[in-house]
């Protein structure tokens, strides 16, 4: 077993397998944990295998150095000789989070007018790749939108006269939705 490891957050089971060999082969090997975050981790005294406490969260890291990288002593011990081994063992992030919007959900844009009408913004907790923007809705068809920056314009300037939304009531209802993959 090597010095480090990677652990996709949330998730469970083995997380570093310590599997120690002894060249005197004289008895069974025993696995026990140390060091700066050995109290986040259980270890299988009999296998060497290392498993979380509680499923890590790559957003809200518990190890000493708040990094997502969780460093740990493995000892390996025959009865009577025994052996350390410094781990690193690294979370990694998932898509877990879904976007959140920032922006408000109404806006107000004036007749026969050009430009962006509505600017979508949203954030991603997991930031692990950009965000892209769709419209559906009601008044869907009378707009476009910048897939890639969150902004709305009319298709053709709005007339509050004549109005185009589908109530006839110069209210346009859309829905904007932000993916993060």
């Amino acid at each position: 077993s090597g010095t480090t490891a990677n652990f996709a957050e949330n998730g469970t089971g083995v997380a570093y397998d310590a599997n120690a060999t002894d060249a005197d082969n004289l008895g069974a090997l025993t696995y026990a944990l140390s060091g700066t975050d050995a109290a986040l981790f259980d270890i299988n005294a009999s296998t060497g295998e290392v498993t979380f406490k509680a499923a890590p969260n790559f957003e809200a890291p518990a190890d000493s150095g708040g990094n997502n990288v969780y460093d740990l002593v493995v000892t390996a011990s025959d009865g009577t000789l025994s052996t350390d081994r410094s781990v690193a063992i690294t979370v990694t992030n998932v898509n877990d989070n879904a976007p959140v919007f920032s922006s408000g959900t109404t806006a107000n844009f004036a007749e026969n007018g050009t430009g962006v009408a509505y600017d979508a913004n949203a954030t991603d907790a997991d930031n692990l790749g950009a965000l892209t923007y769709a419209l559906s809705g009601t008044d869907a068809a009378l707009f476009d939108i910048n897939a890639s920056t969150g902004e709305v314009t009319f298709k053709a300037a709005p007339n509050f006269e004549a109005p185009a939304d589908a109530d006839g009531n110069n209210v346009y209802d859309i829905v904007v939705t932000a993916s993060d993959g």
